[in-house]
């Protein structure tokens, strides 16, 4: 008498993890320029150092996977190579030590403070951010070596070209906070909608002046207190849309945090 409403709800369950899956929607992309200065007079990037375009998801943060291969910053000639890097948060960056001599590679930038200790030629050590931000890296026995890490909060992310361009592909449908970062300007964001299968375009002006990234001070440190001989080892405005064929248009400029929800207007 059991038996057949058993079989009867599982037959249901059956058919019900059968159902076909709503497919995902395809992605979109986000692509623009940056502009810095006043209509009357602008500063070519070129002379700012890195400037970093990203997206942080406002709703529900879309699921995304790390890529597979950790990045990597050499030391090499007692430089950092690349001085310059950006990963998405959680990532873990390698650092190998490729010099004669021993290297302490560390820094002082909360919360992704760390500090490797001193590691000889050949031999490597990693670290992995868990937080959002900029992280300045330093050696505690060679003055000269500084570089900067800037950790994402997403995989949606570039490097802003000289020129000002620059396009973040592959972007789940959703609303995101589209940011500007560089260490000589203010930050500057805006709210954009990226839509399925569409580019959405944003023109976004960064005024010079205001409050930038606060310094990091802090030159020489970390665990060790050797000295390099003794390290050694062998020898304002009001945002605007409209819309164009395929894409949507987003006009952001002069203040320095501007809200618009891009839309189609046609």
């Amino acid at each position: 008498m059991i038996a057949l409403p058993i079989l009867i709800s599982l037959s249901m369950l059956a058919q019900f993890g059968n159902a076909p899956e709503t497919p995902a929607a395809d992605p979109g992309s986000m692509t623009g320029t940056v502009i810095v200065g006043l209509e009357t007079a602008t500063v070519e990037l070129a002379h700012l150092g890195p400037v970093v375009a990203y997206l942080e998801c406002l709703g529900k943060p879309p699921l995304f996977e790390l890529p597979a291969k950790s990045p990597r910053i050499q030391q090499k000639n007692a430089r950092f190579h690349p001085d310059f890097l950006v990963v998405t948060r959680g990532q873990t960056v390698e650092m190998p030590n490729d010099d004669k001599i021993y290297h302490n590679v560390f820094s002082y930038s909360k919360p992704n403070a760390f500090d490797l200790g001193l590691y000889r030629q050949g031999t490597s050590r990693s670290v992995k951010f868990e937080h959002t931000g900029v992280v300045k890296l330093y050696c505690s026995i060679h003055e000269s070596m500084n570089g900067v890490i800037f950790v994402a909060p997403s995989p949606y992310y570039t490097r802003v070209a000289k020129d000002g361009s620059f396009t973040i592909a592959g972007v789940p449908p959703g609303e995101y906070q589209l940011s500007i970062w560089c260490e000589r300007l203010p930050v500057k964001t805006v709210k954009v909608e990226v839509k399925s299968a569409e580019s959405t375009v944003c023109e976004i002006r960064v005024p010079l002046g205001g409050p930038t990234e606060k310094k990091d001070t802090s030159r020489i440190g970390g665990s060790s207190n050797l000295s390099p001989s003794s390290a050694s080892e062998g020898s304002e405005g009001t945002p605007t849309t409209r819309s164009l064929e395929g894409t949507t248009r987003v006009e952001v400029r002069y203040a320095e945090t501007d809200c618009c929800t891009p839309r189609d207007q046609s």
